[in-house]
């Protein structure tokens, strides 16, 4: 049988971190005296690579939610894919931690005008879907007003409003600390190698003390209790994508020279991940929900190893001539990734409940497969509709398209100054 959608119902979310895919120059300010001017920020070219794995990424955190809903708790075949693209939280942290630092690699943040504008784009939205969720799951018995309000509070508090939303609260987080954070790699520059291992370490050890509830107090206990809303818990992953964005000759470099090993580097990531998965079934009891977890220590190098080679990918697709159906469609995708992270649940939702019965007859592999195709087209219209809206900036994260796609034969978009979060 399979599951209902229902507040209970909190398979593991992966989310759809963003960023907006235009990395702006300033123009030089204008003038008619011959006195010196400030100089302009270098101009920073748009990184194709990030709009692939942004809408690979988010097509992952959508084939889970659908994988999940659609399949029995006990399906070996579903808790594999579910494992396999569990990588898709982790990638939206690279992604995160790079577009922050490569937007902001030349001079320092500004505080408060960095905050200002991130908590707008991402705040008023998260307010907004987790008002629209919570009222979702409202039940008939809750007659008074004053409980709807209590529930809203504590799920705006929490991200419990619906299983995805714990991950713009991560986001926030990583706005909030971000200025100091950049203020730490930029000090630390000689020693971003050792950092790195020692996160890597840590993040192995995080993960064994969650997946397996090791006795922990204190600080770490405090983690353990909300693991799934801090940030620190995927500290790995956002100061790889920093690291990345810092370093991106170097990067661009070694993926170009290392491409083949960083392939089987993965292989061998993806068959460890799975002979766990097996393993921890056959030989440990675990159940299916169990072992396929997102907090298993060995998705920490399967997922690194993913989110390289999906980067590789990336670079090879950017450098390539891109004209045809399949590179409009991605492009189409990626743009509108964050909207489609935040809607795509209500749209299976709806799906499910109109239509479970007769979907949930057919062959388990056509039914997930046909879920998840329509949960995204659905998701992708009702995206793009509100685009064209003055609400997109209150409901998206994003400003309201310029003009409608028959105008000139594309959208064009109103520009904003950098940011992170978008579709």
């Amino acid at each position: 049988m399979h599951r209902r959608l229902s507040v209970n119902s909190r398979p593991s979310s992966d989310a759809p971190i963003s960023g907006d895919s235009a990395l702006l120059s300033a123009a030089l300010p204008a003038s008619i005296e011959a006195r010196p001017v400030p100089a302009a920020h270098p101009k920073r070219k748009h990184l194709d690579q990030i709009d692939l794995i942004r809408a690979l990424t988010v097509i992952g955190v959508l084939s889970v939610h659908a994988t999940y809903f659609s399949n029995a708790l006990n399906s070996f075949g579903a808790g594999t894919a579910i494992m396999l693209l569990h990588y898709t939280r982790e990638a939206f942290l690279f992604i995160t931690g790079f577009v922050l630092f490569y937007t902001y690699r030349s001079s320092p943040v500004k505080v408060l005008p960095f905050w200002r504008r991130r908590f707008q784009l991402i705040g008023i939205p998260y307010v907004v879907w987790s008002t629209v969720y919570t009222a979702v799951h409202l039940d008939p018995s809750w007659a008074e007003i004053g409980l709807f309000v209590h529930t809203l509070l504590i799920n705006l508090l929490l991200g419990r409003a619906w299983y995805h939303l714990y991950y713009l609260l991560i986001t926030m987080q990583v706005y909030l600390l971000f200025p100091l954070f950049q203020r730490f790699l930029v000090n630390s520059r000689p020693y971003h190698r050792w950092l790195l291992a020692a996160s890597f370490s840590l993040e192995v050890v995080m993960m064994a003390v969650y997946q397996y509830h090791l006795p922990v107090s204190g600080f770490v206990g405090w983690l353990m209790r909300y693991r799934t809303i801090a940030f620190f818990t995927y500290q790995f992953y956002l100061l790889a994508g920093a690291l990345a964005a810092i370093h991106l000759s170097s990067l661009n470099a070694w993926v170009a020279r290392r491409g083949r090993q960083v392939a089987t580097a993965w292989g061998v990531a993806l068959l460890a991940a799975l002979a766990w998965y097996v393993i921890a079934q056959a030989g440990y009891g675990q159940p299916v929900i169990v072992a396929s977890a997102v907090f298993q220590p060995i998705m920490v190098p399967y997922c690194l190893f993913t989110i390289l080679v999906l980067y590789a990918l990336g670079v090879r697709w950017a450098s390539a001539p891109r004209k045809g159906l399949a590179s409009r469609l991605m492009n189409a995708v990626s743009r509108h990734s964050f909207g489609i992270y935040l809607i795509h649940p209500l749209m299976l939702y709806f799906i499910l409940n109109r239509f479970g019965t007769e979907i949930m007859s057919w062959w388990p592999g056509v039914r997930t497969l046909f879920l998840i195709a329509v949960t995204l087209v659905v998701s992708y219209g009702v995206v793009w509709a509100i685009s064209t809206t003055p609400f997109s900036l209150y409901l998206l994260g994003r400003p309201q398209d310029a003009k409608p796609p028959w105008a000139d034969g594309e959208i064009v978009a109103t520009r904003l100054p950098p940011r992170e979060v978008s579709g």
